[in-house]
């Protein structure tokens, strides 16, 4: 990763903000699979394993063949696949001052998967996800993402996104979705619920979902298999629900195996199990 990660110093540089990054975590791993790592904004490395913190202005990666799911403080999830890297640009949550709430995460490559938080739900206005060519809105969604320098995908899962090129009138130090006669609005229902933007074009396309997945990084059956056993295998397994805060007791409260099922993300699925 060292080499992957010296290239994205200066992609930080240009995307952090000039103050001090909030030393509070803005979410934790639910699960990594094999090797995944975060560059804190102070260029070191940190392995990533299940329940540890993640933090505003950090870069996480997925190596080959790994797979990491997140849950943020709004109660958001991210899916990162194999071969992604994402800059958690910036994270400022805070239910009690929700005019100041903001989220921008920059996916420099790979595929991404998020699924809105209570941040998202409640102000569109304040989440962008950003690729080298494009910015992305939201209206209540789950939506993947794969991005390199030459192309963005969208699939839409369910609601509704809005997908610019970045440029004069689309900044990618913005928040929301830059609507413009250049902008389209990808929904359920449209034909098709993927969209396309190409580093030549200035207006996002439809395409069909078999090219989409002819082409992109999609997980392998065997991948997904692997997945599954592995989150089964953690049925029973005590995960702490929430990142301790300043203050919170050192033992924080954690869920027993008996509590009811819920909703955990797998990549393109939803599975009903116990272990978040």
């Amino acid at each position: 990763f060292t080499d992957i990660f010296v290239s994205l110093a200066a992609v930080l540089a240009l995307l952090a903000p000039l103050s001090a990054w909030s030393q509070e975590p803005v979410g934790h791993v639910l699960m990594a699979v094999g090797q995944v790592v975060r560059m804190d904004s102070q260029g070191n490395l940190h392995a990533l394993g299940d329940k540890q913190p993640v933090f505003e202005g950090d870069t996480l990666q997925t190596g080959d063949g790994a797979r990491a799911q997140l849950k943020m403080v709004d109660s958001a999830l991210l899916v990162l696949q194999s071969g992604t890297s994402v800059v958690i640009s910036r994270y400022q949550y805070d239910p009690a001052a929700p005019e100041g709430n903001a989220v921008r995460l920059d996916l420099v490559k790979g595929r991404l998967r998020s699924v809105t938080g209570d941040l998202g739900e409640k102000n569109h206005d304040a989440f962008r996800l950003n690729t080298p060519i494009a910015a992305i809105g939201i209206r209540g969604t789950d939506f993947e993402t794969t991005s390199s320098d030459e192309v963005t995908r969208v699939r839409l899962n369910s609601g509704a996104v809005i997908i610019s090129a970045l440029g004069d009138d689309c900044s990618a130090s913005a928040l929301g979705p830059c609507e413009s006669g250049n902008s389209l609005l990808l929904t359920e229902k449209l034909d098709s619920p993927v969209a396309e933007l190409r580093a030549a074009d200035r207006i996002p396309r439809i395409i069909e979902l078999p090219d989409y997945e002819s082409d992109d990084q999609i997980s392998t059956l065997d991948e997904q298999k692997e997945e599954e056993k592995i989150n089964s295998n953690k049925q029973t397994d005590r995960i702490v629900d929430r990142v301790t805060r300043p203050g919170d007791s050192e033992n924080p409260q954690i869920q027993e195996p008996e509590v009811p099922k819920v909703d955990q993300i797998f990549w393109g699925r939803w599975s009903s199990i116990a272990n978040l």
